[in-house]
């Protein structure tokens, strides 16, 4: 028995089938938030794609540039610069210390 391959496994099960397109219409209704870096690299690739394609109209998969692998990465790296949101936030409590700031403060007010 050989590993399991997407490609020797084609999606033909009407629920699987239906599944992906409820997710499909889910992600359209989706607003995700991204970073500036990420805003910036969806930007580039496809028209460094495009520019590649009016370069070498006779090729069928062009090359983007010269540069396109130092724009990538340092795109990329301005990404992972990105400070973590989870430093941002306040720590979370567990119930018990939120219950027991609650008693406190109810105490307090009396």
């Amino acid at each position: 028995m050989g590993e399991w391959a997407p490609a020797l496994n084609p999606v033909t099960s009407t629920s699987t089938t239906t599944v992906l397109r409820i997710l499909r219409h889910l992600a359209k209704e989706t607003v995700r938030d991204r970073t500036t870096a990420v805003t910036r690299l969806m930007a580039y690739i496809p028209t460094a794609v495009t520019v590649g394609y009016l370069r070498q109209p006779d090729m069928e998969l062009p090359l983007p540039g010269g540069d396109f692998a130092r724009r990538v990465r340092d795109l990329l790296a301005a990404a992972a610069c990105r400070p973590d949101v989870a430093d941002t936030l306040p720590a979370r409590t567990s119930q018990a210390e939120q219950d027991l700031d609650d008693r406190l403060q109810q105490a307090a007010s009396r």
